[in-house]
């Protein structure tokens, strides 16, 4: 009920808008539409296989298209600005988010499994460096004073590989 009052609200105002802008005048082309939008208790399908467990949350979508109002129902025409939100993503739903991200961007990194145990993220897979090398990573996750996710790397094991060399491969360092 609520997401239909949101959508109805954003209808009706792009078409008042619409209807105060005289036709063949030369106004500035209209801002993009925003609408506030806020959430509690939603699941959130974010893609095939990933849902983003909604707690609570406060924002606006921001259409894409000026004059335009966003539509929930395509995420491709809007961008949800964020002011505050309290959201969770459970292990499968993470798996699959970091897959489809490997992917997407050609990462030497495959068959990447995430686990919670202990509150501590675990991601087991293989980095493939001519031969696939299995490794395994214990992380604590917290979020930075700017929002986003912080992976504090506690161990990280590779069969056959010095830790170093498995960092320098990555182009990454640890934090000491």
């Amino acid at each position: 009920m609520k997401r239909s009052i949101v959508v109805s609200f954003c209808a009706a105002l792009a078409f008042t808008v619409q209807l105060a802008t005289p036709s063949g005048s030369s106004a500035p082309a209209p801002a993009p539409l925003k609408c506030g939008i806020e959430m509690r208790n939603v699941a959130l399908h974010v893609a095939d296989g990933v849902i983003l467990q909604v707690a609570s949350l406060t924002g606006e979508f921001v259409s894409h298209s000026s004059g335009t109002p966003p539509i929930f129902d395509d995420p491709t025409s809007y961008t949800l600005r964020l002011r505050a939100a309290e959201l969770s993503m459970d292990p499968a739903s993470l798996t699959t988010l970091l897959r489809e991200s490997m992917t997407a961007h050609q990462s030497p990194l495959h068959d990447v499994t995430v686990t919670i145990v202990n509150g501590r993220l675990h991601a087991t897979g293989k980095l493939q460096k001519g031969v696939p090398v299995p490794f395994s990573m214990e992380a604590t996750v917290s979020a930075t004073p700017d929002g986003l996710m912080r992976m504090h790397t506690v161990t990280l094991k590779t069969a056959g590989v010095p830790v170093k060399g498995l960092l320098d491969l990555l182009g990454l360092e640890k934090e000491v």
